[in-house]
């Protein structure tokens, strides 16, 4: 990085050498895998990551923010369902990934080259549904009482930040505090 500070792959996650000090993120951390064999930043402040369980991608603010302050950050993960050749990426030798010309991100696996157009890939906004199966209070579990008309009255604590809390039939929303 043009500020002197290094990204390193390893067998025990990505590593950041920055100040004299390195930081790990690890799966304890949140990063999908603890191999990581190759990083290719793209041109939107993205690492694009070949690792032992698929191709990794997080934004490089998000990695800064977590090695800093410890505050997680939100790693995508792509896989065989996501049209990878093959999950797993290859190590042991260099390079294990590269960018093109046109800012294509090439990841070779066992089964073949992986490309990712980093300009198209969709996000899905839409949140998914909630669906409460089963209830349990006090060791006590209630399933059949539940129904489409249920309201569950709720406490939440929160000790980082004050939170507003907003209830509606079957469904827990926090909000941040206005």
């Amino acid at each position: 990085e043009p500020d002197g500070t290094l990204w390193i792959g390893t067998d025990q996650g990505l590593s950041r050498f920055q100040g004299g000090r390195f930081t790990t993120i690890g799966l304890r951390e949140g990063l999908p895998s603890d191999s990581v064999y190759e990083i290719v930043p793209d041109e939107n402040g993205q690492f694009w990551m070949s690792t032992a369980d698929g191709i990794v991608l997080v934004s490089r603010k998000a990695l800064d923010q977590m090695a800093e302050t410890g505050e997680k950050a939100a790693f995508r993960l792509f896989g065989m369902a996501d049209g990878l050749p093959n999950r797993e990426g290859m190590g042991g030798t260099q390079p294990s990934g590269c960018r093109d010309a046109s800012g294509r991100i090439w990841f070779p696996t066992p089964s073949g080259l992986a490309v990712v157009n980093p300009d198209r890939i969709p996000k899905n906004t839409v949140p998914p549904p909630v669906v409460v199966e089963r209830i349990r209070v006090r060791s006590e579990e209630h399933t059949s009482e539940l129904q489409s008309h249920s309201f569950i009255s709720y406490a939440v604590f929160c000790l980082k930040k004050k939170k507003k809390l907003d209830q509606h039939p079957l469904l827990c929303t926090i909000h941040p505090h206005q």
